[in-house]
């Protein structure tokens, strides 16, 4: 994410992940964010690292990306499995009317 910074800790064999930036800037931008997008994003428990709605230790598990159709856009979405030791559920997040996708990234992690 633009404003969350994320570090490999090679002492605690895991990432750390610094999101006071983007609680920082959610204020400017939560207005024009969907109605269910602008609930999550404003829950606390989702930066409290000891709730089980943290979502810091989800594992990506699956990302199924737009086709195009006769229709007009298409809907993409990232589903997140729950750490057994953590969680009760996983995440979906689903992106409807998506006409672009693409990723940046600066170096590559082999997450499987």
């Amino acid at each position: 994410m633009k404003y969350v910074k994320v570090d490999w800790d090679p002492e605690l064999h895991g990432f750390r992940i610094d999101a006071r930036s983007y609680l920082a800037a959610l204020p400017e931008f939560e207005g024009g964010l969907p109605e269910g997008a602008r609930a999550f994003a404003g829950e606390a428990e989702h930066y409290d690292y000891s709730s089980v709605r943290c979502v810091k230790d989800l594992e990506l598990a699956d990302v199924s990306l737009p086709t195009a159709t006769k229709d007009g856009p298409g809907t993409a979405s990232v589903s997140f499995r729950p750490n057994q030791w953590k969680h009760d559920a996983g995440l979906r997040i689903e992106y409807i009317g998506v006409t672009h996708f693409s990723i940046d990234y600066e170096a590559s992690i082999d997450w499987m």
